[in-house]
C-alpha cells in the first residue's frame, strides 16, 4: 500500500488532508504514517497554509495503524509517530471526525488542537486490547 491513500486539498489557506483506505477502516500504512510526517512538516513551513484539517472518508474516521503490516514487518519496521509530528505543527489543527476513531486514529485526533465530530462519530481506546501502549 502506498502514500497515495492521503488525499491534500489547499484552499483558502486551509490544507486537508484525507485518509483514504476505506477497505481497511482507514488503517495508515507505514508509507502513510511517513506522509503524513512529511504533510505536517510541509504545512508547517508553507506560508499558504493558515490551517491543516485531518479527516477521512466514510465510514470511519481511522482504525489507527495497519497491524497487519506491522505484524509482517515485525523488528524491520521503523519508528513513526504521527501524532507528534501533528502536535509540532505551530499553526492550527483540526480534525474532522465523521465515524468511528479508534486507538491510533484516537492518538490522532487527539494530538489536533481542536476536534470536531459528528453525531456519527465514536470514540473509543482498544491500546489495552491490542496490548500496546499510545505514543
Amino acid at each position: 500500500m502506498t502514500a497515495d491513500r492521503l488525499r491534500t486539498e489547499t484552499r483558502d489557506r486551509v490544507l486537508t488532508i484525507t485518509i483514504d483506505r476505506p477497505e481497511a477502516k482507514n488503517a495508515l500504512t507505514l508509507a502513510m504514517r511517513q506522509r503524513l510526517e512529511q504533510l505536517c512538516a510541509d504545512a508547517d513551513a508553507d506560508d499558504a497554509v493558515d490551517v491543516v484539517v485531518l479527516t477521512a472518508v466514510d465510514p470511519v474516521f481511522c482504525a489507527g495503524a495497519d497491524v497487519k503490516e506491522i505484524a509482517q514487518l515485525g523488528s524491520a519496521l521503523p519508528p513513526t509517530n504521527p501524532g507528534a509530528a501533528l502536535r509540532s505543527v505551530s499553526k492550527p489543527v483540526l480534525a474532522a471526525v465523521n465515524g468511528a476513531c479508534v486507538t491510533g486514529g484516537l492518538e490522532l485526533a487527539l494530538s489536533c488542537d481542536f476536534i470536531v465530530a459528528s453525531d456519527r462519530a465514536r470514540f473509543a481506546d482498544t491500546h489495552a486490547r491490542l496490548g500496546v501502549i499510545p505514543r
